[in-house]
């Protein structure tokens, strides 16, 4: 995440991080499924700030989030396995 800050810092913006709530739940296969729908949404998130770079044509920026996208993906493929 430090190369992705430091593109950011590169390109003029401010890099920032505000962590999601924790959500506390009473089972693990309720943990497991609401980290689950936390790595969705994130990946939906990454989908969407790719195509981004993509139009504006930020190619470096676009590797950068497809590499992050590929292992939030990869996450969410072993975690769908083991729910």
């Amino acid at each position: 995440m430090e190369e992705f800050s430091d593109r950011i810092n590169y390109l003029g913006g401010v890099p920032t991080t505000k962590p999601n709530p924790i959500k506390v739940s009473g089972t693990l296969k309720q943990m497991v499924q609401d980290d689950l729908e936390l790595e969705y949404q994130a990946i939906r998130l990454y989908k969407g700030q790719i195509a981004i770079a993509k139009e504006i044509g930020d190619t470096t920026t676009c590797l950068m989030l497809e590499k992050i996208f590929n292992h939030r993906r990869r996450t969410r493929r072993q975690m769908g396995n083991s729910a």
